[in-house]
């Protein structure tokens, strides 16, 4: 009976370590890779069916050089993401004017638009210096 919940045990720490794992961003899985710089950040709204403190945000990029594309990128692109202060894991992206940085967007329908630029979490934005 002993070996039964030490087994048990280790089943559910396995599991839950597997769900745990967030998914790392590469080119074979993201719509588009692109570098460039945050001309500008917007809150776009409130989303109450996540959290109080859950808000949409928009950012304007100018792209500056393209590694991946699902269609046809301009000089500027403007991406999506979710911020909640209270987040631990995975980390919120934070993206502030004049930071440039790499960006792996996903589409997603999101905030009533369809297909946008997505950026799931803070490892999706990879800061340059």
């Amino acid at each position: 009976m002993p070996h039964m919940r030490l087994a048990l045990l280790l089943l559910a720490l396995t599991v839950t370590q597997t769900l745990a794992i967030e998914i790392l961003p590469s080119e074979k899985t993201c719509a588009a890779v692109f570098k460039g710089e945050v001309l500008s950040v917007e809150m776009v709204q409130t989303l109450t069916n996540r959290s109080p403190s859950t808000k949409l945000y928009t950012a304007r990029i100018k792209v500056t050089s393209v590694t991946k594309q699902d269609t046809q990128l301009g000089s500027e692109v403007t991406i999506y993401y979710i911020f909640d202060q209270w987040q631990v894991c995975p980390r919120c992206v934070e993206l502030t004017a004049k930071q440039r940085a790499t960006f792996y967007c996903n589409r997603a329908d999101i905030g009533g638009k369809t297909k946008v630029f997505f950026v799931p979490s803070a490892r999706f934005v990879e800061s340059q210096k």
